[in-house]
């Protein structure tokens, strides 16, 4: 099982780190840098539990201030204690249909809204998922964890489609969203996939940089769509600076000062990812084109330390 640190722009979170470097003494891999906004920085395994430390970047909240949460192991044990243990959270195996994979990967995504006693919908749309299994085979551990992972964002960002937060109700939706995202990483963590938690973390990471220079959400959608091809191209064998070139083409656009098209970079990146089916993906992309030009002003990736 891998063990992540994370780092975020306003400083780690160093009590939920002791508790885990008093699990795993002397673990500890080399600082791994991700990006300037968001970092891992440091990796440990651990084969007698399943177990994975995470914060999320909660990004600007309603009142304009910043801040950065940590979701740690503590709260990954309540939800254990909840009956939503990581054997309920993807498909055994065995052939079932698609509404019934469907179904599984909602209800899902329904048991983790559930602890906030909330409820939006029993069938919440699936969307990033949907496109991972259009591209590949269905994948149960990988279609989940972006469904929860884009949750989470839902709730940081957007609107969520699971938990009903009452308007301006932050704390909610912020604490909602970590939740969401931990489940998701810890799905990927669990099967040892670390170049895929490092994708998903740079995801995580420019998504909030975007949202504090209110860039547009077409631009979001775009790199979901990138980073969900991304995880299948890694899967297939594919390089992780191929399907993380996207990320750094932006980052040193945004250095520049220059305007960036999100879907034109996303486009230009794609067949680095050398995809047996790239059709869905630049289907997605194309969807975007014209709304996904981020203005960088005055900030650059160095101002996300």
């Amino acid at each position: 099982m891998a063990l992540f640190f994370y780092k975020y722009n306003e400083g780690s979170c160093p009590s939920t780190r002791a508790e885990a470097e008093r699990l795993d003494p002397g673990a500890a891999a080399p600082r791994v840098a991700l990006c300037r906004w968001q970092e891992v920085v440091d990796c440990a395994l651990d084969d007698l539990a399943e177990r994975v430390e995470v914060g999320v970047h909660r990004g600007p909240r309603a009142d304009g201030a910043s801040g950065a949460g940590a979701f740690g192991l503590s709260a990954l044990r309540s939800l254990a204690t909840a009956g939503l243990a990581d054997a309920t959270m993807y498909l055994g195996g065995g052939f079932m249909d698609d509404q019934a994979r469907i179904q599984q990967v909602q209800s899902v995504l329904t048991e983790t809204g559930a602890s906030f006693d909330l409820p939006r919908s029993t069938s919440p749309a699936l969307r990033w998922g949907l496109l991972f299994d259009v591209i590949a085979p269905w994948d149960e551990r990988y279609v989940t964890a972006l469904e929860l992972m884009y949750e989470g964002y839902l709730l940081h960002y957007r609107e969520s489609r699971v938990v009903a937060a009452a308007p301006g109700d932050r704390e909610t939706a912020l604490l909602a969203g970590d939740v969401f995202y931990a489940r998701g990483l810890r799905l990927i963590a669990g099967a040892g996939h670390v170049e895929a938690v490092l994708l998903l973390t740079r995801l995580m990471s420019t998504c909030s940089f975007l949202r504090s220079i209110d860039a547009p959400f077409a631009a979001d959608d775009v790199l979901w769509a990138s980073t969900t091809a991304g995880l299948v191209a890694l899967t297939g064998g594919a390089a992780c600076r191929d399907v993380s070139a996207v990320f750094d083409e932006i980052d040193d656009a945004l250095r520049r000062g220059a305007p960036v098209d999100v879907a034109a970079l996303a486009a230009r990146a794609a067949p680095r990812l050398r995809l047996a089916h790239p059709g869905p993906l630049l289907a997605a992309i194309e969807a975007a084109r014209g709304g996904a030009t981020v203005q960088s002003e005055t900030t650059t990736p160095d101002d996300r330390r």
